[in-house]
């Protein structure tokens, strides 16, 4: 694999379940921003050894930053 890669690994399901979210924050999602994490909300879709969530941004942004 490159070094300038991200590596997306999962079973089926998983996969499957990540696609459905993208879809999902694309088409249906109030909020601009959607984040899953290993110590905090989703914490059970990952495995043990995880250290690092998933933050997904619509862009435009709903919102104006200061």
């Amino acid at each position: 694999m490159d070094r300038k890669s991200v590596l997306l690994e999962g079973t089926r399901e998983g996969l499957r379940f990540l696609g459905e979210l993208l879809i999902a924050q694309a088409d249906v999602a109030q909020d601009c921003g959607f984040q899953i994490e290993p110590g905090g909300p989703g914490a059970r879709l990952f495995s043990p050894d995880s250290d690092r969530g998933i933050y997904i941004h619509r862009v435009p942004c709903d919102h104006e930053r200061d």
